[in-house]
């Protein structure tokens, strides 16, 4: 073989090796090989399933992918793992203070990394390392939000069977005994109300009528008052005119006057039951007696 055959040969292969190469970065997803990529950073303890070539994507739109994923070397408690990716779009820069934050796009675990970005007008260079962060995945998250919902069944649950038992209590025959017995009485119970009842309402109706006359003798009464009012009104001034004329009268002197008058009666009295004076003998001796009884015979 010629030397100029074996060149030509050498070329072919390197030409087909590299377009062996450029396709299969193409097919990864690694884009224009000569084209300067906008490579960043972000650390995560946790990638929660993320693997190479997800997408990375800002308000839901695909601007770039995962190019690879490494430990870094650290302690067991302190391993990070370092994410490295490309953004595609040139319009797309990274605000400082963002965050690359791991989300889960659907129940079958789909990882991306969604950009949040912060409305700042300084960015990250490109090379940076972006803050990371991870969001619950769709399980955890129906997970939370059933968590009250299961609470709430549990304690259904518990009510449900609280009931059957008080159900099967109730269902067994010594409850259903004193059940019935209890019932009895509460029967009778209510017979006893209901004669009482009757009773009251026919004592009510028997005093009905004396009620009746006892208000109309009351009202009767009360119209006599309203009637002499007048009456009582003209007794009421001739009882204050009397009162006050006593008052205005001098009865302590009166009052004296008479126990004088009084004490010279009694004095007199008894002088005469003594037998002094003329009265005196004149009762105790009947010699003065008969003396003026002579001159009246005939």
């Amino acid at each position: 073989m010629s030397k100029g055959k074996e060149i030509k040969i050498g070329l072919i292969v390197i030409i087909s090796i590299a377009v062996l190469v450029l396709g299969i970065n193409f097919l990864k997803g690694d884009g224009n090989p000569f084209q300067q990529k906008n490579i960043y950073y972000a650390t995560y303890k946790n990638i929660s399933g993320l693997t190479e070539n997800n997408n990375i994507q800002v308000n839901g739109l695909n601007v770039g992918k995962i190019q690879t994923i490494k430990l870094l070397p650290g302690a067991v408690n302190s391993l990070q793992i370092l994410v490295s990716f490309v953004i595609d779009n040139p319009l797309v820069k990274i605000p400082l203070g963002s965050e690359a934050r791991i989300i889960s796009l659907d129940l079958l675990g789909t990882k991306v990394i969604s950009l949040k970005l912060r409305d700042t007008l300084a960015y990250y260079q490109i090379g940076d390392t972006i803050g990371g962060g991870i969001e619950d995945d769709l399980e955890d998250q129906v997970s939370a939000q059933l968590a009250p919902l299961k609470e709430k069944t549990t304690e259904l649950l518990g009510s449900i069977d609280s009931a059957v038992t008080i159900v099967q209590t109730i269902l067994n025959k010594d409850a259903r005994q004193n059940l019935s017995a209890s019932f009895e009485s509460i029967k009778r119970a209510i017979e006893t109300f209901e004669n009482v009842a009757i009773k009251m309402d026919n004592l009510v109706a028997e005093e009905k009528i004396r009620l009746s006359n006892i208000l109309l003798n009351v009202e009767s009464i009360t119209g006599n008052v309203k009637r002499s009012n007048e009456d009582i009104t003209k007794i009421l001034a001739n009882f204050e005119s009397i009162s006050d004329t006593l008052a205005q009268a001098n009865i302590a002197q009166t009052v004296l006057t008479a126990n004088s008058a009084l004490s010279e009666v009694s004095a007199v009295f008894k002088k005469v039951n003594a037998g002094e004076g003329t009265l005196g003998m004149l009762v105790h001796n009947d010699t003065l007696y008969q003396h003026l009884k002579k001159p009246l015979k005939i």
